[in-house]
C-alpha cells in the first residue's frame, strides 16, 4: 500500500475522501519530500525511520491533531507560515479576502497605513506587505504566544510589520491610526454552533479566537465599527471576515455605527464570507 493509500485508509473513519486525500499530499510532499506522481505510481519506498515517523504521523491525525500542527507550518496565499495551537490555521477562504482587498487598491506601491486587527499566525497582515510593499503595516492581538508565532512569521518572509498588544474589545488599547485600511478576521462562530464543529477545530485550535457567546455573537464587529469610524481617513475602508448566518446582522452593525457604504462580499465557494465598509 502506497503512502497515499495508508494515510487515507488510515484517516477515513475521520474525514471525508477529500480531506483525507489533501492531509495524505501534505505528508508527502512536506514531510517526506515525494512527489504525488512518484507515491500514486509506488516508485516511493519508506526507509525504517520514516515508516516510524509515518505511523506517529497517523498516530497524531487518529487524534484529530491537524496537519499543520503536526508538521509545525501551512501555506497561505503562496507563502508558509509557521503555525501552533496558539493561533489558527489560516483558512483557504481567507486568501479571499486579501484578494478582495487588492482589488480595491490601485496602486500596489501606494504608501497606505493598514492595520490587522486579531492577527494570529500574521498571515493577512505578513501577505498584505508583500503585495504592498509601500505600506506601512501594524498588526494588533491580544494574545502574547500568538504575536510570537507572528513576529516569527514576519521574520521568516522578511516584512517589517508593527506588532501591538492590544484588545479589539477594549477602545482604550487600540493605536490611533490614521488607518487607509482595516482589515480583520476575529471570533466569530457562535456557542451553539459548536456541534458542527469538526474534532480537528474545536479541540485543537485556541477557542478564544474561534467562539463567540450566543447573545453577544457580534461583539467584535460593535468594536471594530466604533474604532473604525474614528480611526478610519475619509477614503479609508474596514474589510472583516464574518459568520455567514450573521451577514446581514453584521451589515447593520455597521451600518448603526455610521458606515454608509457596506457590501456583503462571497468567499469561493459563493458563501457570504465578507464585509467591506466605508465611511
Amino acid at each position: 500500500m502506497n503512502i497515499i493509500a495508508k494515510i487515507c485508509h488510515a484517516l477515513s473513519p475521520l474525514y471525508p475522501q477529500y480531506e483525507s486525500e489533501a492531509i495524505a499530499r501534505i505528508v508527502t510532499e512536506d514531510v517526506f519530500g515525494y512527489s504525488l506522481t512518484d507515491c500514486l505510481a509506488e516508485r516511493v519506498t519508506l526507509s525504517a525511520s520514516q515508516e516510524q515517523q509515518l505511523a506517529r504521523i497517523i498516530q497524531r491525525l487518529q487524534q484529530n491533531e491537524p496537519i499543520q500542527y503536526i508538521i509545525g507550518e501551512t501555506l497561505f496565499h503562496g507563502n508558509r507560515f509557521c503555525v501552533n495551537p496558539d493561533v489558527l490555521i489560516p483558512r483557504p477562504e481567507t486568501e479571499d479576502l486579501i484578494d478582495y482587498i487588492l482589488k480595491d487598491i490601485a496602486d500596489s506601491s501606494a504608501t497606505l497605513s493598514i492595520c490587522d486587527a486579531g492577527t494570529g499566525s500574521g498571515c493577512i497582515a505578513i501577505t498584505l506587505k508583500k503585495e504592498l510593499p509601500g505600506s506601512h503595516m501594524t498588526a494588533l492581538d491580544i494574545s502574547q504566544p500568538a504575536l510570537k508565532v507572528a513576529k516569527s512569521n514576519a521574520d521568516r518572509n522578511h516584512t517589517p510589520i508593527d506588532f501591538i498588544r492590544a484588545d479589539i474589545l477594549t477602545a482604550g488599547t487600540l493605536p490611533a491610526g490614521p488607518w487607509d485600511i482595516i482589515v480583520s478576521n476575529p471570533p466569530y462562530v457562535m456557542e451553539r454552533e459548536k456541534g458542527n464543529i469538526a474534532l480537528h477545530v474545536k479541540n485543537h485550535e485556541p477557542a478564544s479566537a474561534l467562539f463567540v457567546p450566543d447573545d453577544n455573537a457580534l461583539q467584535f464587529y460593535y468594536a471594530l465599527a466604533q474604532w473604525g469610524l474614528a480611526t478610519l481617513t475619509s477614503h479609508g475602508a474596514i474589510y472583516c471576515e464574518l459568520n455567514n448566518l450573521l451577514a446581514h446582522d453584521t451589515e447593520k452593525v455597521f451600518r448603526q455605527q455610521g458606515f454608509t457604504q457596506t457590501a456583503i462580499l462571497c468567499d469561493r465557494f459563493n458563501n457570504p464570507r465578507f464585509i467591506k465598509c466605508r465611511k
